[in-house]
C-alpha cells in the first residue's frame, strides 16, 4: 500500500465522524501519514450529510484527494453522490438492509453489500452500524494489521463512556471483521 484513500459517509448521527476518527488515529499510530478532511452540518441529528475522507500513505501526503478507493456509506444518497469519484478497481461498501436495489452504472469498481444493520441488531448495538462498517474495512485491509490498534483506540475514544458502550462498540467491531471471514467473496486486491 503506498496511497490509500477513504471515504466514509451517512447523515448525522450515524458515527461518522466518530468511525472515522478512530480509523486516523489507528493508521498513523501504526506509522502511516495520514491527512483527514471532515464535513458535517451544524446539527447533531437530522438528514444532514457527513464525510470523512482519509488518506492513508506511505509517504508524505499534504491532501486528502478527490478520488476514493474505498467508500463506505451508511446511507443511499451518499453512495449515489459519491460512486463519480470513485477510482477504478474501488471498493463499495454499503447497508444491504437499506439499500435493496443499488443501480449503478459504473463497472469498473467492485460493491459489497453487507447487512451492517442486521448484523449490529445480532449483537444488540443496534447504534453500532458505523462501528461493523470499519470492521469490515479493518478486515479488507487486513494487510495493514489494525485490528489491535482500532481496538485500542475504540478504548480510548469512548473512555469517558460507560465499559458497556466501549464493550458494544468492540463488539460492533469485532463482528464486522467476523463477517469478513465467514462470508464476503473477496473480489479485491486488497
Amino acid at each position: 500500500m503506498k496511497d490509500l484513500k477513504i471515504k466514509i459517509t451517512g447523515t448525522s448521527g450515524q458515527g461518522i465522524i466518530s468511525s472515522g476518527d478512530i480509523l486516523s488515529y489507528a493508521t498513523a499510530r501504526k506509522g502511516y501519514y495520514v491527512t483527514t478532511y471532515r464535513a458535517f452540518p451544524s446539527e447533531i441529528r437530522g438528514d444532514g450529510k457527513c464525510y470523512y475522507t482519509l488518506r492513508i500513505s506511505e509517504h508524505k501526503a499534504l491532501t486528502a484527494t478527490g478520488s476514493t478507493d474505498i467508500l463506505v456509506s451508511l446511507d443511499e444518497d451518499t453512495i449515489y453522490e459519491c460512486i463519480k469519484t470513485m477510482a477504478p478497481n474501488g471498493i463499495l461498501i454499503y447497508d444491504s438492509d437499506l439499500v435493496h436495489d443499488l443501480k449503478i452504472e459504473r463497472q469498473d469498481i467492485i460493491a459489497y453489500s453487507i447487512p451492517l444493520a442486521s448484523i449490529a441488531k445480532s449483537i444488540n448495538s443496534e447504534c453500532s452500524r458505523n462501528m461493523v462498517a470499519l470492521g469490515v474495512v479493518v478486515a479488507i485491509l487486513n494487510n495493514l494489521h489494525l485490528e489491535e490498534q482500532i481496538l485500542k483506540d475504540i478504548e480510548l475514544r469512548y473512555r469517558l463512556k460507560s465499559q458497556e458502550i466501549i464493550d458494544l462498540n468492540k463488539k460492533a467491531l469485532n463482528a464486522g471483521l467476523k463477517y469478513v471471514e465467514e462470508n464476503l467473496v473477496r473480489k479485491d486486491a486488497y
